[in-house]
């Protein structure tokens, strides 16, 4: 069966799901991450607040899935909270991406009218410099796409060319591909050069590495990626292998990729006021020393509580990040024991 008729039975109760979201989120999203995104619709319509213990018990999840989930989506432009994520409760409101410029709907143009448009000035330039850019003479359809950036884009033949120099240069000549940038600079509002000039700045080599150390290769970071690898560059000022290190433990720690994720760590070596991979390796080693040290007094306790062999286990319930902040404190001068 090729086919699936669907049919909807219940008119009462309904969730409705934006086609932004499907169209934009539904692949890169992982399925914990949509679970999440679909129980938060399901309640809007009720406008309460929600807690992030019942989400998790309804969809069996622990609560640090659910925390990273909504960190996800916001940092994907999705929805918004009226307190930070990892409060217990929060707010939840989704984006109204109507707002946002809708793309315009390509439309096939006859062979008759193509070849009418190839008369005018600027196009059969266009067509020309297009031809000797991608080294070949276009095909019908390349050259209905190629009307497309022009007429229902509205980019001015200088920026197409950019456009087409920009793909080549990077080794990219389908025509496809150079349809989709093309779409992703009329959605960022770019209608010159200088501005695609000053939006392809963030993709450096930088932003690519980061990229490949949380293994996507198929596409560019997107508005919200490129947020956090512009914060984690410019403004905690970190070394791209600083950088690269909280990634790889990111896949390590949640076996996928995740900015957010890997903003918690950053955010936590530079309150650490680490500096080096050395210094990471330092704290690593304080962590480690620490946890030795407690759990020697736990070996200790069981040994005069053999009487209940039920209870001659080792209690381990370390805190990673508990055990940061010693090192912090450390690092401050500061005892720690002095918040007790």
């Amino acid at each position: 069966m090729h086919n699936i008729h669907i049919t909807n039975h219940f008119q009462n109760s309904i969730t409705l799901i934006p086609d932004h979201f499907i169209d934009r989120h539904l692949a890169a999203a992982s399925g914990e991450f949509v679970k999440v995104y679909l129980y938060i619709q399901r309640h809007l319509k009720y406008s309460s607040d929600l807690s992030i213990h019942v989400i998790a018990d309804s969809l069996r999840m622990t609560e640090a899935d659910v925390k990273r989930a909504l960190a996800y989506w916001q940092a994907e432009g999705v929805l918004q909270f009226s307190e930070p994520v990892p409060a217990t409760a929060y707010g939840a409101a989704a984006l109204d991406h109507s707002l946002q410029q809708t793309v315009p709907v390509k439309e096939t143009l006859s062979p008759s009218i193509v070849a009418s448009r190839m008369e005018e000035e600027g196009l059969s330039h266009l067509a020309f410099m297009a031809d000797t850019y991608l080294g070949k003479p276009l095909s019908q359809t390349e050259l209905n796409t190629l009307f497309y950036f022009y007429d229902r884009l509205h980019f001015p033949v200088d920026l197409i060319e950019y456009l087409l120099e920009y793909c080549v240069s990077n080794n990219k000549k389908s025509m496809r591909y150079i349809e989709t940038v093309a779409i992703s600079w009329y959605e960022q509002g770019i209608d010159t050069i200088d501005k695609a000039k000053e939006a392809m700045v963030i993709y450096n080599k930088n932003y690519y590495a980061v990229m490949k150390a949380f293994g996507i290769s198929n596409r560019n970071p997107g508005p919200a990626e490129a947020a956090f690898i512009k914060k984690w560059l410019e403004e905690y000022q970190f070394d791209l292998a600083i950088i690269l290190e909280a990634c790889n433990r990111t896949i390590s720690s949640i076996s996928q990729p995740s900015f957010p994720y890997a903003d918690s760590i950053l955010a936590r070596w530079k309150t650490a006021q680490v500096h080096t991979l050395d210094d990471v390796k330092a704290l690593d080693s304080q962590y480690m020393t620490t946890r030795k040290n407690a759990v020697r007094p736990a070996r200790e306790q069981q040994a005069s509580s053999a009487s209940n062999r039920f209870h001659n286990f080792e209690q381990r319930d370390y805190n990673y990040q508990d055990l940061e902040q010693q090192f912090i404190r450390k690092v401050n001068g500061l005892s720690a024991t002095s918040e007790q």
